[in-house]
Parts: C-alpha cells; sequence; structure tokens
C-alpha cells in the first residue's frame, strides 16, 4: 500500500493506494490501485484473471521470447512502464521512478530535473500512449 496525500482547493484528502497484482510482477499504483480513505470499511471482490496475449509473430503486441525486464514478469504493463523509462531517459537522461531491477543503470531524476524535464516529459508520454486519434 502507498500512503498518499492530495490537495484540492481547501481540502486536503490522505488515502491508502492498494494494488493487488501477481508475486512476479510490480505494480503501478498509481495506474492500477485503488484509493482507500482511512475511517471507512471497504470490501473488496478479488478473483484470479488469467490474460493471453498474442504473440508479435501472430500479431499481437506481447513479445513472448522476453523473460523479464526491469519490472520483474513480461506483461503488457511492465512494457508499457519500461517504455516510459525509456522515453524520459532519452528525453531527460533520468528516470522520475528508478524501477525495481535497474537493468539500464538509470539514474533518478533531481527535484530540478523532474521540474525542468520530469515531468514535462511524463506528461507528454501519457497523452502520446493515450491518444485515440
Amino acid at each position: 500500500a502507498v500512503v498518499s496525500t492530495q490537495s484540492t482547493g481547501d481540502l486536503d484528502e490522505v488515502y491508502f493506494t492498494v494494488a493487488i497484482h501477481h508475486h512476479t510482477q510490480y505494480s503501478v499504483t498509481r495506474n492500477t490501485g485503488i484509493q482507500i480513505s482511512p475511517g471507512f470499511k471497504y470490501k473488496i471482490g478479488v478473483r484470479t484473471v488469467e490474460r493471453f496475449e498474442l504473440d508479435v509473430s501472430q500479431g499481437g503486441k506481447c513479445n513472448a521470447t522476453q523473460e523479464s525486464n526491469s519490472y520483474g514478469a513480461y506483461d503488457l504493463e511492465s512494457c508499457h512502464m519500461e517504455c516510459r523509462d525509456r522515453v524520459l531517459h532519452q528525453k531527460c537522461d533520468c528516470v522520475l521512478w528508478l524501477p525495481p531491477i535497474n537493468k539500464f543503470n538509470y539514474t533518478a531524476c533531481t527535484l530540478q530535473q523532474v521540474q525542468e524535464c520530469g515531468w514535462p516529459a511524463y506528461v507528454d508520454y501519457v497523452f502520446t500512449i493515450t491518444d485515440t486519434d
């Protein structure tokens, strides 16, 4: 779980972000987590989901020959996170978050790098990969 705070106008929000994932994968709670506030009771149904993705040889986007990457077991989400790191490193010579398995010896951005390059590059990356046009 990750403890986060967020200010929205006059209100401060405090919440935990919980992400449940397979033990061989690292999850990004920003994308997949459930935000829960202290002082409330939550019931969340959990079930196992098995994902099948076509290999690139069959027209899919999954490279089945790749066993793992900087975020553990190879899957679509870890592929996106590694792609994000590669783009940020190319643009800023640093990454916002160091991957758990730092295969490419990335360095974390300083606060100045985050402000001047890292965050704008991250926002640009998010809008580029989510552009539906």
